[in-house]
């Protein structure tokens, strides 16, 4: 018998950005990579870009998280996302029209 493998969420290493990523997947986003080769502890990154209502609904919800927006540089995308400062674990949605992405 095969054993089914875990959910992403399960992985990520704060309860803060685990609800947000519930929140982004209950809304029809999907978590695309969850990484550890950055400044942060954990980066998870999104596969579609945040819609307004998904980030109404966060912030309404998860109190403690700082939201963030960067524009593309020659050298990074255009995202968006949230940052958990107390576990240093941060999310990444990419901004709509992006195609460079990190994974």
């Amino acid at each position: 018998m095969r054993k089914r493998p875990e959910p992403v969420h399960l992985e990520i290493a704060s309860a803060a950005i685990r609800r947000v990523v519930d929140i982004a997947t209950g809304a029809g986003n999907r978590v695309k990579a969850v990484s550890t080769d950055w400044d942060v502890k954990q980066v998870v990154f999104m596969a579609e870009p945040l819609t307004s209502a998904v980030r109404a609904a966060i912030l309404r919800e998860i109190g403690g998280l700082e939201h963030y927006s960067n524009d593309r540089t020659p050298h990074d995308p255009a995202d968006e996302g949230f940052v958990s400062k107390a576990d240093d674990v941060m999310v990444s949605f990419p901004q709509a029209g992006e195609t460079f992405r990190w994974y």
